[in-house]
């Protein structure tokens, strides 16, 4: 029997919100008693329309964001017990907009050496090897280590916030948060 790593039984999430400025409050249901089980191994795509609570319930997935009531679980623990630096080794999401997800202060080599770090898995130069041989699986070159991703999908060489970017193909940006 496969490993359970993420158990949600019954989670709900609601958020109090404005009816405007002389009617008061009232509560809205992001997430309404949801139910799933994630084993080592799988992997979770949450997909609906927008604004059906996707974001909400992965933030309450990831401990980012406590739920209003039901049960959340990594590995038998509740979630909110579980310190941040065991929960980023045990669990991590994917977003869907690449560009969002990279901080684009930080060069590439940084951005993909901070999981081995986080994971404790490499010494520096086991690191700039992994990061070599992985670059060069994607036939990228080590050239890319030292640079750093526009903020924003563009076709050309752009200033932005004091920073110089060589722009990259949104595939390649995606490779690099993989």
């Amino acid at each position: 029997m496969a490993e359970l790593m993420i158990d949600a039984k019954d989670v709900t999430r609601n958020f109090t919100i404005s009816r405007g400025m002389f009617r008061g409050k009232q509560q809205l249901k992001a997430v309404n008693g949801v139910d799933l089980t994630v084993e080592r191994g799988e992997v979770l795509a949450l997909v609906g329309e927008s604004g059906c609570g996707k974001t909400t319930l992965a933030k309450v997935l990831l401990g980012l964001l406590p739920q209003t009531s039901g049960t959340v679980e990594l590995c038998g623990q509740p979630i909110n017990d579980v310190p941040r630096l065991a929960l980023a080794r045990t669990i991590q999401p994917i977003f869907q907009d690449p560009y969002s997800s990279l901080n684009p202060r930080k060069t590439i080599g940084s951005i993909i050496a901070l999981p081995m770090k986080v994971q404790g898995t490499a010494d520096q130069d086991n690191m700039r090897r992994q990061l070599s041989l992985l670059l060069t699986s994607y036939r990228q070159s080590q050239q890319l280590c030292s640079r750093q991703v526009a903020p924003v999908p563009c076709n050309h060489r752009i200033q932005y916030a004091s920073i110089q970017y060589d722009c990259m193909s949104t595939g390649t940006v995606q490779v690099i948060i993989v």
